[in-house]
């Protein structure tokens, strides 16, 4: 197909061509181009705002406000109010927000968070802000590196052919991650962790409240929020500590960025596993809500698929049979993720330490600290919580 050919209609944008020494504001009707000549099928882009925008803004229009000094203000407050980060207001927005399931709340916050990624990709442009700086993007892409297939690298520009390989194997030439990346991985674990936390009546006793009659999250948004934060420094400063000794133990040259960078792609597994267990009942019963809804999305008494009748069976995650199979089932995931961390560590302190003997004990801090959190993460199933 040419490039004419296009799923969506003419839309309004402003003149931002890299071509030009300016940012225009002429606007001009363009249209977001899905299908570009020469492209394989299996190549084309999912996303509806990558097309013939992306190519006009890649490298971003931030990069030509250097050519006029009254433009440099403008665009440093708008870097700022791109660049807060969207991670710790979501997990906020879900675990300590009083209704964010509410239809009108949640819709409002998904467009807010539509504009805000819009706003950036025309800054930054589309690739380096879906890649560096949408947060779900950017979650996925790393837990991709533990998937089972891969594509060869050689036949990659003939379509490539897929093949099955061990979780984790594509990290054996992956970077360090910076010091934003260490953060977000962090906090990924810490957010689910203290989500489980914030409801056991140990948590909840420390602050007075009776878990039996539990106020409501209204009642919890001051402690939630500091538990949150307090979550996530005391797992950061505790994996830190952990590298420092192993590094130390090693008598490794490396600085403790590099080995931190490295090291905590280790704990993708751990993340991962934490959040399946974790949203499973969640997805059992929501999920059957979900599944009514698509046939009647917009409440007009449709039937598009024959579900919207359908009976929601609470039960698939409660009772005395449910609970003994959803708790071994949590509990698996759980170790096996850690399972899965231990060896990916291990695997990555080789690159630090090619030394077998050294690479050894430059995990000794980091597995007692991952065993320590394995613990907490069975005890979070099987302590008593409310709700």
């Amino acid at each position: 197909m040419d490039n004419s050919s296009s799923f969506a209609p003419p839309s309004v944008l402003p003149d931002i061509s890299p071509t030009r020494g300016e940012i225009g504001c002429r606007q001009r009707f363009r249209q977001f181009s899905t299908f570009r000549k020469g492209c394989r099928p299996s190549n084309l882009p999912i996303s509806p705002l990558e097309g013939e925008m992306s190519g006009r803004t890649e490298g971003g229009a931030i990069e030509r406000c250097h050519n006029q000094v009254a433009q440099l203000l403008p665009c440093f407050l708008l870097v700022l109010a791109l660049t807060l980060p969207p991670t710790p207001a979501f997990a906020w927005f879900e675990l300590i927000d009083p209704a964010p399931d509410d239809p009108a709340r949640l819709a409002w916050a998904a467009g807010l968070y539509w504009l805000l990624s819009f706003a950036a990709m025309l800054v930054f442009g589309y690739r380096d802000w879906s890649r560096r700086g949408e947060f779900l993007t950017v979650f996925f892409a790393m837990v991709a590196r533990f998937a089972l297939l891969e594509r060869n690298e050689v036949e990659r520009n003939e379509g490539g052919r897929l093949s099955l390989c061990w979780p984790g194997a594509k990290l054996r030439d992956t970077a360090p991650l910076s010091l934003s990346g260490i953060a977000f991985l962090l906090l990924a674990l810490s957010s689910v962790s203290f989500d489980g936390l914030s409801k056991t009546f140990f948590w909840l006793g420390l602050f007075g409240l009776n878990p039996l009659e539990f106020a409501g999250r209204t009642a919890t948004i001051g402690i939630g929020t500091f538990g949150l934060v307090l979550t996530f420094v005391l797992l950061a400063a505790a994996f830190i500590l952990a590298i420092v000794l192993g590094q130390r133990l090693a008598g490794s040259r490396h600085s403790l960025g590099q080995a931190a960078g490295l090291l905590v792609w280790s704990i993708v597994p751990i993340a991962l596993a934490y959040h399946v267990a974790h949203y499973l009942t969640a997805l059992l019963v929501d999920g059957q809500y979900a599944m009514a809804a698509l046939s009647d999305p917009f409440a007009l008494g449709w039937n598009l698929f024959g579900t919207a009748d359908m009976q929601i069976d609470a039960g698939a995650a409660a009772g005395a049979g449910s609970a003994w199979w959803l708790w071994n089932f949590q509990a698996g995931v759980i170790i096996i993720g850690h399972m899965l961390a231990v060896l990916v560590a291990h695997g990555l302190a080789w690159r630090l330490h090619p030394v077998p003997a050294r690479a050894a004990l430059s995990q000794f801090p980091l597995t007692v600290l991952m065993i320590a959190y394995t613990v907490f993460g069975l005890w979070l199933l099987a302590t008593p919580a409310a709700g």
